[in-house]
């Protein structure tokens, strides 16, 4: 896998994670998530999990876990999923366009 395709990758994976956080909180930084049992819906290894939520939490996009799965997204997280939706043909700071992720989910 060259370099870029990578990048999008790893994007993509974020992305679906998050937004899946997102829909299961209902988009409220009150609620938790099981974000373990997300993953392992969505098909994702231990090692994309963890790499994933490193990223994650390092941006400010979901908080610390607690027990190992469970987190909350955060205003800044919320704002990251609903941004991609603003212009589905134009990335934003952490995700590529939506049109570019829904490719790379093909």
């Amino acid at each position: 896998m060259i370099l870029p395709d990578l990048v999008i990758h790893n994007q993509t994976q974020r992305f679906v994670l998050l937004a899946a956080l997102y829909i299961k909180t209902q988009a409220k930084t009150v609620m938790v998530g099981d974000l373990g049992q997300i993953a392992m819906e969505k098909g994702f290894t231990k090692q994309e999990f963890d790499k994933i939520v490193d990223y994650l939490v390092k941006e400010g996009l979901i908080s610390e876990l607690v027990d190992g799965t469970y987190t909350r997204i955060t205003h800044l997280g919320i704002k990251a999923v609903e941004g991609v939706f603003k212009d589905v043909n134009a990335p934003t700071t952490y995700f590529p366009s939506y049109t570019r992720l829904l490719k790379n989910l093909l």
